[in-house]
């Protein structure tokens, strides 16, 4: 740059370069299995979420070898900025529900083992509304998004979680 950095923005610059050195904390365990017993069942949960800030989904594996015993593990996430022209919340969800679905589709074709189920979470009724409904035509926008969402899942397939226990917040609302 020809200038140095003002005031306000110098502050937020140190601000950042501090918080990328706790980056060397981050560990993502990459073992979906953490014993060699024959799993029941393989789940695929993923979460979806936005915010006015962005949008994102993240995929957890869950392997149950019995009743009492299983291991849930981080397999995939993705997230996205919000467009710069505004746009409503109720759009940047069902962003993140299309998402969802393209990340699930990914997954499952890269993956080794076969996944019983895939179980989406969303904190938005609205989408929920979205997905259910089977009279209402939507605008050419909704239609197209929730049309993808139907040819790659099944409206059995959702499910409402609260906001404060969504795990994909961090991806629509950033994290430090």
């Amino acid at each position: 740059w020809d200038q140095p950095i003002d005031g306000s923005n110098l502050n937020l610059w140190i601000k950042w370069k501090q918080d990328l050195l706790n980056a060397i904390n981050i560990k993502v365990p990459r073992c979906y299995k953490t014993t060699t017993a024959e799993p029941l069942n393989i789940q695929l949960h993923i979460f979806a979420d936005a915010s006015e800030l962005g949008y994102g989904c993240v995929a957890y594996l869950r392997t149950q070898y019995s009743k009492e015993n299983c291991d849930v593990s981080f397999v995939f996430g993705k997230s996205r900025t919000a467009p710069l022209k505004a746009t409503t919340i109720p759009r940047l969800e069902l962003q993140a529900a299309t998402l969802a679905v393209r990340v699930s589709k990914m997954i499952q074709s890269e993956i080794e083992f076969e996944i019983s189920n895939v179980i989406f979470w969303t904190d938005s009724k609205t989408i929920l509304g979205y997905i259910n409904n089977e009279s209402r035509r939507f605008h050419t926008y909704v239609a197209n998004r929730v049309a993808e969402i139907h040819r790659e899942s099944s409206k059995t397939q959702w499910r409402h979680c609260p906001g404060s226990l969504n795990p994909a917040d961090d991806a629509s609302r950033g994290l430090k």
